[in-house]
């Protein structure tokens, strides 16, 4: 579990605008001439968290079928139990302490 720590809190360290345009100098430029980046810059960080969250989903299905599960049902939640454990230990305490 603790190799989905370093991309669930470097994605919740993105959810502030200001310290994303802190990493890349080009994106202050770029809010300076368009009014509307901002709120462009504020969609990276959830879009991101919802590609990790798909990605997360293969990846334990994968370990869900290596468990040797025969029926559909029986696979199906061995995957819902892992990601109800990832989704409130993970994203919710970890994006809760990185973001504060």
């Amino acid at each position: 579990g603790l190799f989905w720590t370093i991309p669930v809190s470097f994605i919740a360290t993105l959810t502030k605008v200001e310290s994303l345009k802190k990493l890349v100098p080009f994106l202050r430029v770029m809010a300076e001439k368009f009014s509307l980046f901002d709120d462009v810059l504020a969609l990276v960080s959830p879009i991101a968290l919802i590609v990790l969250t798909n990605v997360l989903f293969y990846i334990l299905l994968f370990y869900s079928k290596l468990e040797g599960h025969i029926g559909k049902n029986a696979l199906y939640a061995s995957l819902l139990s892992k990601l109800t454990f990832f989704m409130i230990v993970q994203v919710f305490f970890v994006s809760a302490i990185a973001g504060s």
